[in-house]
């Protein structure tokens, strides 16, 4: 089969390498494999972001706790690079990246608060210490995004206010680096790899999206970045196809 630029683009992230993709028709069949670079494809094909952000993009979703994969980083980088992407920008981009630690805190956190209150071993009370109030008060208006603090974050911040203070710090840190990435990009960054396959934190999905659009974002900039997170779905298809190419290899070896 003889692919567009675009759909090459395709072929490699659901494939694998240029051996895997080569053989793709062979193993799956030219329909099947058709139909697959025509779906995954369409980022390239329709998408309006341009291509350093698509490049810094899929940096982040390899780079993501719940994707991880060490040994495609130099490429992306290599590839966000070759798009016009400085340094400054990959390493922004990877500090909103790590911002996936604190849905561990926030889920886990949040459960660890309800069961103390059934227990009776925690009180929701609106009586706070002078600390605890100082602590919402900084988060309600300083910071990179000033916003009303909700029930989760406050269940957070009485569970482990020093936790909470810290970890409020990093994500400021993050956000307060857009004017190297801007708001708009930081948010779609996020939004990536909350929608990612193995990750879908639905919290972060709908505040990201409304971040996005808050900034500037565009609704087919937003189903591209969402389209593009999908593809780690295909993981299992280029794992495959390098599982039966080693076994063919093997079995024409005797």
């Amino acid at each position: 089969m003889i692919y567009s630029h675009e759909k090459s683009a395709a072929a490699r992230e659901i494939f694998g390498p240029r051996e895997q993709v080569r053989t793709a028709p062979q193993i799956l069949g030219e329909e099947l494999t058709s139909a697959a670079l025509d779906m995954s494809s369409h980022p390239w094909v329709s998408g309006t972001l341009g291509p350093k952000e698509r490049a810094l993009i899929l940096f982040s979703l390899d780079a993501s706790a719940s994707q991880l994969e060490p040994s495609r980083l130099p490429q992306r980088i290599a590839d966000a690079r070759a798009e016009g992407a400085t340094d400054r920008e990959i390493i922004g981009v990877l500090h909103l990246t790590t911002l996936m630690a604190c849905h561990s805190v926030a889920v886990g956190g949040s459960i660890l608060y309800d069961v103390l209150l059934e227990r009776g071993a925690m009180t929701d009370v609106d009586s706070l210490t002078d600390e605890q109030e100082e602590a919402i008060r900084h988060y309600e208006e300083d910071g990179a995004a000033p916003r009303t603090i909700s029930k989760k974050l406050r269940a957070l911040m009485l569970t482990d206010l020093e936790h909470f203070n810290d970890t409020q710090s990093y994500i400021n840190l993050a956000y307060a680096n857009t004017e190297v990435i801007g708001a708009r990009f930081a948010h779609l960054v996020c939004l990536a790899f909350d929608a990612a396959p193995s990750h879908l934190y639905e919290p972060g999905i709908r505040i990201h999206i409304k971040e996005a659009l808050d900034n500037g974002a565009t609704i087919p900039e937003i189903n591209e970045v969402i389209q593009l997170a999908s593809l780690r779905g295909w993981r299992s298809m280029s794992a495959g196809l390098e599982a039966l190419t080693k076994d063919a290899s093997a079995e024409s070896a005797f």
